[in-house]
């Protein structure tokens, strides 16, 4: 997940306590790069979309762009935001993201998206072989 707000990293990290997912927190787009250039082993993305450095939307065309080069798909993304017209869900789907979660996240629908992303059949509670495979980082501030 990549989210430079410090309060949305501790939400998102309490809402998957005891669903059996392993997360990966960075801070920003970059970021965010440049653990998947190191590890491509990620079963799903979650980006902000307004971060510095890099924003969610060129963090995941640059992981697209990758994936393309070497040969393998890129995860599935969830763009996370508090922007949510109709025009913006429409920009997200076409950079690439599959899914959006709407801010304030709500932790129902933070789980039901995973779990439909990754294919999850237990009605959207996520069992622990379908979250993603990274660990979680310390280094949450900038």
């Amino acid at each position: 997940m990549a989210e430079d707000n410090l309060t949305n990293q501790m939400v998102i990290r309490a809402m998957l306590e005891g669903t059996g997912c392993r997360l990966q927190l960075v801070d920003n787009g970059r970021a965010a790069l440049e653990c998947y250039i190191a590890a491509e082993d990620f079963d799903l993305l979650i980006f902000d979309i307004q971060m510095p450095e890099m924003d969610g939307r060129s963090a995941l065309r640059a992981i697209h762009d990758h994936a393309a080069r070497s040969g393998r798909p890129a995860p599935p993304a969830i763009a996370l935001t508090a922007n949510v017209m109709a025009q913006q869900l429409a920009e997200y789907h076409a950079a690439g993201f599959r899914a959006h979660l709407a801010k304030p996240i709500r932790r129902d629908a933070l789980l039901k998206l995973i779990a439909d992303l990754l294919g999850a059949e237990d009605g959207g509670v996520v069992a622990p072989d379908s979250c993603p495979k990274s660990e979680t980082r310390a280094d949450q501030g900038r």
